[in-house]
């Protein structure tokens, strides 16, 4: 996994609450598609405002086209 990938997993698992991430350790240990149902579950909730507005932005400016005024 290239380190940006790895540091902005990092970063997401930073805003988990700890008892949710040990929520999901014990589920994983217990049963892999009981854990697979919790993963679509969260999967399945609405994307927060925050995320939304940072997914909205486009990552790389569109190159300038000039046009001829209006007439």
């Amino acid at each position: 996994m290239s380190s940006s990938i790895q540091e902005r997993l990092e970063e997401e698992l930073a805003k988990i609450d700890p008892a949710v991430l040990r929520y999901f350790d014990e589920l994983l240990a217990e049963s892999v598609p009981a854990a697979r149902k919790v993963v679509q579950n969260v999967l399945d909730e609405p994307i927060s405002e925050e995320t939304q507005a940072r997914v909205e932005k486009p990552l790389l400016q569109k190159p300038f086209e000039p046009r001829a005024p209006p007439r």
